[in-house]
């Protein structure tokens, strides 16, 4: 498997201006929290980003940022 580095500055820059509002306006005061919540019960990035109105890229951005396995 190989392990993505990411810039943990960059990934909140690029975060700050891709999101419509507030990221915690999408995934609740706690966004770590519900992202791993929704993958834990299987929804892969694609998912997670069409339910929550969401850039896939920003939520894939955020499970690595958050080191939240699996995806997919």
């Amino acid at each position: 498997m190989t392990r993505i580095h990411v810039d943990r500055a960059s990934c909140d820059k690029a975060l700050f201006f891709s999101v419509p509002g507030p990221v915690s306006d999408k995934l609740g005061p706690s966004p770590r929290d519900s992202l791993a919540a929704l993958v834990s019960y299987g929804m892969t990035d694609a998912e997670i980003a069409e339910y929550h109105g969401l850039p896939r890229e920003t939520v894939t951005h955020l499970r690595l940022l958050y080191d939240i396995r699996d995806g997919r």
